[in-house]
């Protein structure tokens, strides 16, 4: 029995006893967490109550350990570890799994067969993203280029592009590509156009769409369109109009089904609609106006008789300033949507300036796509306006879907019916909005801004079963 003195030496007593029982758990904490090794040991020394798990494998667990110790970087001693993994896999707990694995990875990382821990890691923290990010990291850091690695290339690449990390993405993306089977290597090359085309790389990612044309002559045919027309629109886009034409001719020739046929004219319409010149549609004008007279002009003829003629008075390009890293434009107030429509008006647009109103239009469908890069310069970071009007045999309810790049606001008879501020790669149909057509004229008014890359908006109207509507007309003010 301990006799004190005094108040001094119980508080001694006191405090050494915290201390003591600090060391202990502490001692017990970084044993179970970093070194599977004194487990055994506190065993031995008759106080392992936290080993009783592991009493019934504690012979093979010894056994591994003092092979571990005795033969490192050896090809036998990933095998040890893997077997040492297997046990505390056996009787669940998924805790030593991890940091027996991580110590073979700390103790063998330049052995060549660590690739085998590796890979047993990454499936036991598949379900941890976090964790399973910062394994692909070490792993693609350590064997950069090993065709064992193809899938955890591929979906590193996956992570890295979710994390905006485009580059890296692409980097891997290609080193995954190189050793995966065909028809994954397809699908590969596939995601890394769409991750060059969201970094704004449209010549890579036409490099890349050359390269599956070429290399998967024997796709399926839906499959060869799809990418066809995916690299006509990046060749329209930069204005290389005689190849992106010789790309949809191509695939014309290629296509068996006719509603791909019709796919690909109707592409080939809208986009090359502003490159015909306005009058009757006749095979000379076409002839004259794009580059080796490459249309059908009996199938544009047509698919034309199945559109509507939208036409439209477009204005800009007004400032879209950035604070705070958000676009400031499209609630910036600029003179089109304060003052009545004045054909004839002028205003301060861009570095001061003058900008005003003139008309666009061409051979499109009732959902066509108003190309606002083609008509202003500059075009990234800048707001524009159309205005048209719509004519209704009726008074009716009826269905406007629009497509935008990037946000947009419409109004209607002078009502605000639409805003959406995003940032997005245009398409038909993206917001659908119920709105009510007066009989006679409607006035329609859209402002739309741009960030960056393409720049443009689809408008359509449709009843309110969201069929085609068809006793309407667009009309402009001045012809």
């Amino acid at each position: 029995m301990v006799n004190f003195k005094g108040k001094k030496d119980l508080n001694l007593f006191i405090i050494l006893g915290i201390l003591v029982s600090g060391l202990v758990i502490s001692d017990n904490y970084l044993s179970k967490k970093f070194n599977f090794a004194l487990l055994i040991e506190t065993y031995q020394k008759g106080t392992g109550s936290y080993l009783r798990p592991y009493i019934s494998e504690r012979e093979q667990i010894r056994e591994l350990r003092e092979f571990i110790k005795k033969h490192p970087h050896t090809p036998e001693v990933i095998n040890k570890y893997i077997k040492l993994g297997k046990i505390f896999e056996k009787i669940e707990s998924r805790r030593y799994v991890y940091w027996t694995y991580q110590s073979a990875i700390r103790a063998e990382g330049d052995n060549p067969e660590i690739i085998k821990i590796y890979l047993l890691l990454i499936e036991l923290v598949k379900d941890k993203k976090r964790t399973l990010f910062k394994v692909y990291k070490d792993v693609t850091e350590r064997f950069p280029d090993d065709k064992c690695l193809v899938n955890v290339y591929r979906e590193y690449a996956q992570m890295l592009e979710k994390r905006k990390q485009k580059e890296e993405a692409l980097k891997f993306y290609e080193i995954a590509a190189k050793y995966a089977s065909r028809k994954e290597q397809l699908n590969i090359l596939k995601k890394s156009t769409t991750a060059y085309l969201a970094s704004g790389d449209n010549q890579k990612a036409l490099e890349v769409y050359n390269k599956i044309l070429k290399n998967f002559p024997d796709m399926n045919g839906k499959h060869i369109i799809d990418v066809s027309l995916l690299k006509a629109h990046i060749l329209f886009s930069l204005k290389k109009y005689n190849k992106a034409i010789d790309v949809c001719n191509k695939a014309l020739a290629s296509a068996t089904l006719e509603k791909d046929k019709k796919r690909i004219l109707e592409q080939m319409t809208l986009k090359m609609q502003w490159l015909i010149p306005k009058g009757p549609l006749s095979q000379s004008n076409v002839e004259t106006s794009l580059p080796h007279g490459s249309l059908n002009i009996s199938d544009i003829r047509h698919l034309k008789t199945q559109f509507l003629v939208s036409s439209w008075d477009v204005i800009g390009p007004f400032p879209n300033p950035v604070e705070q890293s958000e676009r400031r434009g499209l609630d910036i107030i600029y003179p089109p949507e304060k003052e009545p429509f004045d054909f004839k008006a002028k205003y301060r647009g861009v570095n001061n300036k003058s900008c005003e109103w003139f008309s666009v239009g061409g051979y499109g469908d009732y959902a066509h796509f108003v190309n606002l890069d083609l008509f202003f310069d500059p075009n990234e970071h800048v707001i524009a306006y159309a205005h048209t009007y719509l004519e209704s045999s009726k008074s009716q309810d009826c269905v406007l879907s629009i497509g935008s790049d990037d946000g947009i606001k419409i109004w209607l008879n002078g009502k605000e019916v639409l805003r959406r501020l995003i940032k997005r790669a245009v398409h038909p149909n993206q917001d659908k909005i119920f709105v009510h057509l007066i009989k006679g004229i409607n006035e329609i008014l859209v402002k739309v801004e741009d960030d960056v890359g393409e720049w443009g908006f689809y408008f359509e109207v449709k009843d309110k079963n969201e069929e085609r509507l068809k006793d309407i007309q667009y009309q402009r003010l001045i012809e």
